[in-house]
């Protein structure tokens, strides 16, 4: 499955809230995501990613996320895996994005196991201005962090 839009004239995609993701990919793979800009509410009371894959249910080959502008959210993308050791996703391409002014992350994988994710690509990204949340006892402020991988790369 593609969701795309004119690359001259990206389309723009606005959750009704800032407790729901931009873009939400669920126990599925083979999916394209190109030529998008998402924006959120604002890094103040962001609890949601901009475009997030998710799985409780397998390991799932096959996500492209190409030309993607995601501003406005808790983080710009997260790849998640829980459930199992070896649920999450496999052969997972982003390349050419900018997520910016996201509270937590620009980015990030994570799984309950390491090798929940495999090959995983960044490339030719940017990330900016994702200045971490104050309030989290955890990892803040990040471009992109890798959890849960073998086989990750970032160019």
């Amino acid at each position: 499955m593609t969701i795309t839009s004119d690359p001259a004239n990206r389309a723009r995609l606005e959750p009704p809230d800032a407790g729901t993701d931009g873009v939400l990919i669920w126990d599925t793979a083979g999916v394209v995501l190109e030529h998008l800009i998402v924006v959120g509410r604002g890094m103040t009371g962001a609890t949601k990613a901009g475009v997030a894959a998710m799985t409780d249910n397998g390991h799932y080959l096959g996500l492209t996320f190409r030309d993607l502008e995601v501003s406005g959210f808790k983080n710009g993308i997260t790849i998640l895996g829980w459930g199992g050791t070896t649920y999450g996703f496999g052969d997972v391409l982003i390349e050419d994005c900018n997520f910016h002014d996201n509270l937590s992350a620009g980015g990030q994988t994570w799984a309950e196991s390491i090798g929940g994710h495999r090959n995983v690509t960044v490339r030719r990204c940017r990330f900016s201005n994702n200045p971490g949340d104050p309030a989290s006892t955890k990892n803040s402020g990040s471009g992109f962090v890798f959890g849960g991988v073998i086989g990750g790369l970032i160019e």
